[in-house]
């Protein structure tokens, strides 16, 4: 958990970083990274004989710009929220519901 300028979160948003703001302290929001669901128990030697897998690729810079404005106001409303990015696809999570956008 760390506490960082809203102008920081959008740029590392902008960066295609994922993230999630839980709360603000001022003009600062404090942010943690976003954590994945775990379920049962792994040893680090199964992990690595998991076939990897090639990278497919990242969102567009038209999401990465969607999302750096909607996080913008979003902060700017001191709402909490989450980004997540995937391939070609960004999902902001809000108190309420999400924002998925994809390229389709």
């Amino acid at each position: 958990m760390s506490k960082a300028p809203i102008d920081e979160v959008i740029s590392r948003i902008r960066n295609g970083e994922n993230l999630e703001v839980i709360g603000y302290e001022g003009d600062m929001a404090v942010v943690e990274k976003v954590k994945g669901i775990v379920k049962g128990e792994f040893a680090k030697e199964e992990l690595s004989e998991l076939k990897k897998r090639r990278p497919r690729g990242g969102p567009t810079e038209e999401q990465l710009e969607l999302a750096a404005e909607v996080a913008k106001r979003l902060a700017e409303a001191k709402k909490t929220f989450k980004v997540i990015f995937g391939v070609k696809e960004v999902t902001i999570r809000t108190g309420g519901g999400f924002i998925r956008v994809s390229e389709d």
